[in-house]
């Protein structure tokens, strides 16, 4: 959905692109929430419709740290979130101290964590394990 010439100009337009174009959409499927997992842009435009809508916004892996932008786009979706699906006590912590409600707030464990421990790969990931792995 980016447009052409990636960059941080492109990229605030397309968020903006975005947001002129998903609530039509989020009004057509009528859903009952809206599920964002991660700390990107796209993501925050979601948390942004979802709660403007009145659509409960479930977000997962809420109260990690991450660099740049994306540790600020991630505590903005907090913010715009009615539920946190959070990794461990240190990121339930964190969403606690932004002001979040603690009956909101469950830790749910890290679920692609889950998925390497159980082997559940696509074929490109057994590909890169054979590459990377002795």
């Amino acid at each position: 959905m980016a447009l052409d010439g990636y960059n941080n100009v492109t990229m605030a337009k397309s968020l903006g692109i975005f947001l002129i174009s998903l609530p039509e959409t989020i009004e057509r499927l009528n859903p009952d929430i809206i599920l964002i997992a991660g700390d990107r842009g796209e993501q925050l435009i979601g948390a942004i419709v979802g709660a403007t809508m009145n659509i409960p916004v479930v977000h997962i892996q809420a109260g990690e740290v991450s660099g740049n932008i994306d540790g600020i786009t991630r505590h903005a979706i907090t913010k715009f979130s009615h539920i946190h699906l959070v990794s461990n006590q240190d990121a339930y912590d964190r969403v606690k101290k932004m002001g979040e409600e603690e009956f909101r707030i469950y830790i749910t464990g890290a679920p692609q964590l889950d998925e390497l421990r159980n082997g559940d790969y696509t074929q490109e990931d057994e590909i890169l394990e054979k590459l990377y792995t002795r």
